[in-house]
């Protein structure tokens, strides 16, 4: 090992195409670091173009122009597209705040039966504190949400939320417990309002006027991530832990916050920075799939949520697959692509998931769980039934006489307890997500919680 570290120090005597491709692979290096460090706000950037192009808020969607609200109206359905994994246990309502200018107000009603939560996000997607059930209470509230340099009096009956980015992500979540509910829930929605600080002195909570973000640059060279990722950072810099990638970008002559000339860049460096951009993707593939702990039942557990320092790969993973991620504490994430024999699920065959009693999660009052499927895409796999969850607070969920639980997976209805089934489409790959909000402790420790979901078992030949 010493004779190879010596023998690395000689390399002044090399050819310059040796020094040539071991910059290249420097850069590479480097930059498919920096390209996972970006990913999040590149993503957050993506959906706030999408914002920017509304002049009203969307039908049934959680997309409005920026500084309003928008709300989902129904439950999700297989033919929903979404840059996000939906889910069937809440409706979304959804924006993006950009606080620079102008300080933004947030009212709740009284929530006192029903789960809520407003997940805040940085403009790297990173989680902020919540607002909700868990952390704010079942009152009314009302916040006013400013951005980092906003400096004035906090009016009375305000409470202050600071944001450490100008831009800001939200996703309001209400809990519905099936169609039936969609119609107390969308008048709850009714409850939650966004508008401007001026509007709110003035006695009005009507909708802020529409934000206009400007037009993208509209690079497509073959550093266009890189050179944009620059730009995105002029309004919302990295943090100060952000420094060592940040000086990394500097001697590639990435420059955050500068508008970069992609043919400034050395030669060598920029062969580097493409390889990178390449290879991202099937980084964040991998990533994905085996995100958090694998159990040995094949189950992965993900304790971190959307809280990630400076681990850039979780937070592009996260960015990804569920555009921004809850914390643990508010709802747990399992994920399984294989059965308990390791042989990945597939819509063709039958399997059954046993849950003893003393299995079955255990949550905080107003908290539930489920078990979602979903195609390769992420998205709910269409069946005629719309049968694409199992609910703890199915009113039809069906438990065996001694308090445990089974829940059938397959392309077959079953002859009874359809509230115990979750359809798929048979010669198609899927994977299960399991949602556990406001878990208990024993789920948050992850020694236990490692042996706590039981296998999927295929029960066809």
């Amino acid at each position: 090992m010493m004779m190879g570290l010596r023998a690395a120090g000689r390399g002044s005597g090399q050819s310059g195409d040796a020094d040539a491709a071991a910059k290249e692979e420097w850069a590479y290096s480097a930059g498919l670091q920096i390209w996972l460090f970006g990913l999040a706000l590149m993503k957050f950037e993506q959906f706030r173009r999408l914002m920017n192009k509304l002049e009203a808020p969307a039908e049934n969607l959680p997309y409005a122009p920026i500084n309003q609200i928008g709300h989902m109206r129904q439950l999700p359905t297989s033919d929903s597209m979404m840059p996000f994994t939906p889910n069937v246990d809440t409706l979304y309502s959804g924006s993006i705040l950009e606080l620079k200018d102008r300080p933004m107000v947030f009212t709740a009603p009284a929530m006192p039966d029903r789960y809520w939560s407003l997940e805040l996000a940085d403009a790297f997607l990173a989680n902020l504190p919540y607002l909700g059930t868990r952390v704010t209470g079942r009152e009314a509230g009302a916040w006013l949400i400013v951005g980092p340099h906003w400096e004035g009096e906090v009016p009375d009956g305000l409470t202050l939320y600071r944001c450490p980015t100008n831009s800001v992500m939200i996703a309001l979540r209400v809990r519905i417990e099936g169609p039936w509910d969609t119609e107390a829930v969308v008048t709850l929605q009714h409850g939650f309002r966004l508008t401007t600080l001026e509007n709110y002195l003035g006695g009005t909570m009507k909708p802020a006027p529409r934000y206009d973000a400007g037009e993208p640059d509209g690079a497509t060279h073959d550093l266009a991530f890189f050179t944009t990722l620059c730009r995105l950072l002029a309004d919302n810099p990295p943090y100060e832990r952000d420094r060592p990638i940040v000086e990394m970008m500097k001697v590639l002559g990435l420059t955050p916050g500068a508008v970069i000339d992609p043919d400034s860049i050395d030669p060598d460096f920029r062969r580097g920075l493409v390889r990178a951009s390449e290879t991202g993707p099937s980084v964040i593939g991998w990533r994905v799939k085996y995100r958090g702990t694998k159990s040995p039942t094949y189950w992965g557990v993900d304790l971190r949520g959307g809280s990630y320092g400076t681990d850039y790969l979780s937070r592009a993973e996260g960015a990804v697959q569920g555009l921004f991620v809850h914390d643990a504490e508010e709802c747990e994430y399992f994920h399984a692509y294989h059965d308990g024999s390791g042989q990945l699920l597939n819509g063709s065959n039958t399997y059954r998931i046993h849950f003893a009693a003393d299995q079955i999660p255990p949550v905080h009052p107003f908290g539930f769980w489920s078990i979602t499927a979903y195609t390769p895409m992420y998205m709910l796999i269409p069946n005629e039934h719309h049968r694409y969850s199992v609910q703890s607070s199915d009113r039809d969920l069906v438990l065996n006489p001694d308090g445990s639980l089974d829940i059938a997976v397959g392309p077959a209805a079953p002859a009874e307890n359809l509230a115990n089934w979750i359809a798929t489409t048979p010669g198609e790959l899927f994977r299960l997500n399991m949602r556990v909000y406001l878990p208990q402790d024993p789920m948050l420790d992850e020694k236990t919680v490692l042996h706590f979901l039981p296998p999927i078992e295929r029960t066809n030949a």
